[in-house]
């Protein structure tokens, strides 16, 4: 208490009244260590026990109870103070700690609002980033898609400006072409090729030309009005690929009447049916006039929807057959209806009726014509020519004919697929709705569209160069092929002799691939030239016809036949033998019985030439090489007589013929003999006698034999 230690001290400071309260006051935490040693030496006198001292004083012994318990605190105390001072440290520590982490978990707080902020923003940056990625990948879509299309444009672009080009010419002249098609159209069918070609020179271009209506100059009938691919699949089905045939394809099946074809070599005939086979083979009805049940397999047909071909027609149509060919319709609830007399029957608009005759030369009724199509199917040389020339190649050279029918079919194919891929991308562009990048079919289709027509302009470039040297290959046969079909033409003109005299084209065709075939099973010289074997065959198989032609001709005709046989394929067969057909036409027809006759000559030998035959020799005098002499004309045999001079020299064996048919007709028979025998061989002149063995050798169950028999004769 900072006093003095005596015990008057000590009673002075128990009696003043605030000694309570100084003692309370005493500072029990800091009491020095010298103080606690003195404490202590009087608490561990025995002496100093609190029951001893009670009993002394009890306020005594109270206040020894407190020094002791202070004693007991402050060395308590001692112990605790440093633990006191390390918790206070701690407290302290913590303190500054939990300020600190307050700190840091505000900074925390702040650093998590800036993260999250950031994700946000990082979120938002990587939205728009995935937006902007997207816009870029659609903008990168769209700008390949956009070169995709430029380019899947731009290829066809060039194509597409000349057909622009072409189409816009065809414009202007399409007046002109399509009155032309339309009048060949309706008019053309009957004529023969020369007639058409003349029909088209004089009417249609003249009348076009007359009327100044524009029209083009390379104007052709068929190329008008159908597409070269289908002239292919025409040519595949059978129908020759001449101008003339190409005609009658189109005039058939793009003429609004049904048509009635002339048709004497069945071509058309069998051209139809394969035609319509292919598209269905069960679909094609064939029938006969004289079938009664005609009528009604044709109402069932037009109900159907089927296809009806009607052969072997005359001159005479059925008058049943008119509400056929009249096509009376009528619209009865949407439905198209034809009267059929007194009924009405379903019209399907699938039907087709095609006609055809036999006869060479019909006579049909104007009203006939009127009411049908009427195409003269008659075959011309050039168009027999390519299918002899077919039939000769798929003997000699089968791989040749099935390269050149491959390539038309892939020429063919290729043009279908370059058309087609046009077609689509037009429709496309027609029917796009929105951007055109935005379209991936339409990309994908000029992609692909490209791909093609590049492989396709290849396979065409290619196909070009190899159909180039197959059709020149094929040319190499066109002799064989040539000889054949005026021979042909040389039997199919005897019917003007004699109307019995008919040769079927079908039978013909077939001895040439007999004859073919025979001479190849018989070998032939490896070291012969192509031409050689072509030579030997065209021979063999003239020979041959000849010998069949000969068992139906009556014997006066015989020689005819010869003789027309050395004048068409002579020169083909040998080629230092050249036969003059103006002095031919002359042999066969004379002088021109209305020639002017003013400025002839007197007759000065009127006593051995008649005043005919002396117009006849001035009709000749205008042929080369001729002069006239009574001495040769004396002669028994001035057949086998050499004329005189150089003229022997000069005048082959036909125009010794014309001159003794004009001076020594007697003896022209001879002539002629002697001229087949110059030209063709004495084969000719002594055909071998016809045999039945050799007749029946060459007849099957399909192929009968007619006996025309003579008066009195029993064979």
């Amino acid at each position: 208490m900072g006093k003095e230690a005596t015990w008057a001290s000590a009673k002075k400071e128990m009696t003043a009244p605030d000694f309570l309260q100084q003692l309370k006051k005493v500072d029990k935490d800091h009491i020095m260590n010298k103080t606690l040693v003195r404490i202590e030496k009087i608490t561990s006198d025995p002496e100093m026990l609190p029951s001893k001292i009670d009993a002394i004083s009890v306020a005594s012994g109270t206040l020894w109870r407190w020094v002791l318990s202070l004693e007991m605190y402050a060395k308590a105390f001692k112990d605790i103070e440093p633990k006191r001072n390390k918790v206070k440290y701690l407290k302290e520590k913590l303190k500054k700690s939990e300020d600190e982490f307050q700190q840091l978990q505000e900074n925390f707080q702040i650093l998590k609002q800036s993260i999250e902020k950031l994700k946000t923003d990082l979120q938002r940056a990587k939205d728009d980033m995935e937006m902007y990625t997207r816009e870029t990948s659609v903008l990168v879509n769209k700008l390949e898609r956009a070169e995709k299309l430029i380019s899947g444009l731009a290829s066809t672009k060039e194509g597409w400006a000349i057909r622009r080009k072409e189409l816009q010419g065809k414009l202007e002249v399409l007046v002109g072409d399509a009155l032309m098609t339309a009048a060949f159209l309706s008019y053309a069918g009957p004529f023969p090729s020369e007639y058409r070609q003349q029909f088209v020179a004089e009417q249609l271009i003249g009348q076009v030309r007359y009327l100044k209506i524009p029209y083009s100059k390379d104007w052709n009938f068929p190329d008008f009005l159908v597409k070269p691919v289908q002239f292919l699949q025409w040519s595949q089905q059978g129908l020759p690929d001449d101008q003339f045939s190409k005609e009658n394809g189109v005039l058939v099946t793009q003429g609004r009447r049904w048509p009635l074809m002339i048709d004497p070599q069945v071509q058309a005939n069998n051209w139809i049916k394969n035609m319509e086979r292919a598209i269905n083979k069960n679909n094609l009805k064939e029938l006969d006039p004289q079938n009664e049940k005609m009528m009604s397999i044709i109402e069932t047909a037009i109900a159907n929807g089927q296809i009806v071909i009607l052969e072997n027609m005359g001159e005479d149509l059925d008058p049943s057959l008119e509400p056929v060919l009249n096509k009376q319709l009528r619209t009865v609830n949407n439905k198209l209806m034809m009267y059929m007399g007194e009924k009405e029957i379903l019209y399907n608009p699938n039907f087709r009726f095609y006609m055809t005759t036999k006869l060479a030369n019909p006579k049909y009724k104007a009203e006939t014509q009127t009411r049908v199509t009427l195409v003269n199917f008659t075959v011309k040389q050039k168009g027999l020519e390519e299918q002899l020339i077919s039939v000769v190649i798929q003997i000699m050279e089968a791989q040749l004919e099935k390269s050149k029918n491959d390539l038309v079919n892939k020429k063919s194919q290729n043009e279908i697929t370059l058309r087609k891929l046009d077609d689509d991308i037009l429709k496309m562009l027609q029917e796009i709705k929105g951007s055109l990048i935005d379209d991936e079919n339409l990309i994908v289709t000029l992609d692909k569209s490209k791909e093609t027509e590049e492989e396709v302009k290849k396979q065409i470039e290619t196909s070009a160069v190899s159909m180039k040297k197959t059709f020149a290959a094929r040319e190499n046969y066109r002799s064989l092929a040539r000889i054949a079909s005026k021979l042909f033409f040389v039997l199919n003109d005897f019917s003007l002799i004699d109307h019995m005299y008919q040769f079927a084209l079908s039978n013909y065709i077939e001895q040439f691939g007999e004859n073919i075939n025979t001479y190849q099973s018989r070998g032939a010289s490896i070291n012969d030239s192509l031409q050689e074997k072509l030579s030997d065959i065209a021979a063999r198989h003239s020979e041959e016809i000849f010998k069949t032609a000969c068992r139906g001709l009556f014997e006066k005709d015989k020689l005819l036949l010869a003789i027309q046989m050395a004048v068409n394929i002579t020169s083909e067969l040998k080629s230092q033998i050249t036969i003059d057909l103006e002095e031919y036409n002359f042999f066969l027809r004379g002088g021109d019985p209305n020639a002017d006759r003013k400025n002839q000559p007197h007759n000065p030998i009127s006593d051995w030439v008649t005043e005919q035959q002396w117009q006849a020799i001035c009709d000749l005098d205008k042929l080369p090489n001729f002069t006239e002499w009574k001495k040769w004309y004396l002669s028994p045999t001035p057949e086998s007589d050499a004329l005189p001079g150089e003229w022997d020299q000069k005048c082959d064996s036909l125009k010794k013929m014309i001159l003794l048919k004009i001076i020594r007709p007697d003896r022209v028979l001879l002539a002629a003999q002697a001229f087949v025998n110059a030209t063709m061989g004495q084969f000719y002149t002594q055909p071998p006698a016809t045999t039945y063995d050799s007749i029946y050798n060459d007849t099957t169950k399909n192929k009968p034999v007619i006996f025309i028999l003579s008066p009195g004769v029993d064979p």
